[in-house]
């Protein structure tokens, strides 16, 4: 019998999410990503481009992104040493529930960030039908079924900064 592999995609690596991040980010972090997205999605409308749908965050590929073809000592090179903790229970206890320790994220790794859409752009002059973007995130246009808006990129901007 022959066996089939399964299939995969394989992107650089981008670094953490920033929508799983925001709540360890200092403020500064947040507004410079939230500033960044800012002037992506105006650069995009400027080209005639709409995003579409809710905005990824992400950080753009970073220089060591073939990260699986590094060893061990030139990732620690270039990050730094790793920065862990013991994780501890309130009483100061161990558990047997969870990991020994906790690391600590790279919020380096949080420079600029790179906007993802995942098919859902736009031209503002030929706007589709529909877009498979989540009901918390359409704009008013697209709950009353009319054509997504030139702004749906900027609505869903909005949705994710007041979740900041």
């Amino acid at each position: 019998m022959r066996r089939l592999r399964d299939a995969c995609l394989v992107y650089p690596v981008l670094g953490p999410s920033l929508r799983r991040m925001w709540q360890h980010l200092s403020v500064s972090s947040r507004n410079r990503a939230c500033g960044q997205v800012v002037y992506g999605l105006a650069f995009l409308h400027k080209q005639g481009i709409c995003h579409g749908g809710r905005p990824l965050f992400e950080p753009p590929p970073h220089p060591h992104s073939k990260i699986s073809t590094r060893s061990e000592t030139q990732i620690s090179d270039f990050f730094g040493p790793v920065k862990t903790a013991d994780l501890r229970l309130h009483n100061g206890l161990a558990t047997e529930h969870g990991p020994d320790q906790v690391v600590q994220a790279l919020e380096a790794l949080l420079g600029h960030v790179r906007i993802i859409d995942f098919g859902q752009s736009f031209g503002a002059d030929k706007p589709p039908t529909g877009l498979g973007i989540l009901i918390s995130y359409f704009p008013a246009e697209l709950c009353f079924s009319y054509a997504p808006p030139k702004a749906t990129g900027v609505w869903a901007l909005a949705c994710c900064i007041f979740e900041v």
